[in-house]
């Protein structure tokens, strides 16, 4: 994905979906679909 780094580990879905250029809700989609596929990590 490109958008995280060591010095940018975590972001909201607001922030993805900006920097990607997408709804909200694409992006939601998205990292729920990556999360399901054990590809991406939420950190609380």
């Amino acid at each position: 994905m490109g958008l995280f780094s060591v010095e940018e580990p975590d972001f909201s879905v607001k922030e993805i979906a900006g920097r990607l250029s997408i709804a909200d809700s694409t992006a939601h989609r998205l990292l729920s679909t990556l999360k399901k596929k054990d590809s991406l990590q939420k950190i609380i």
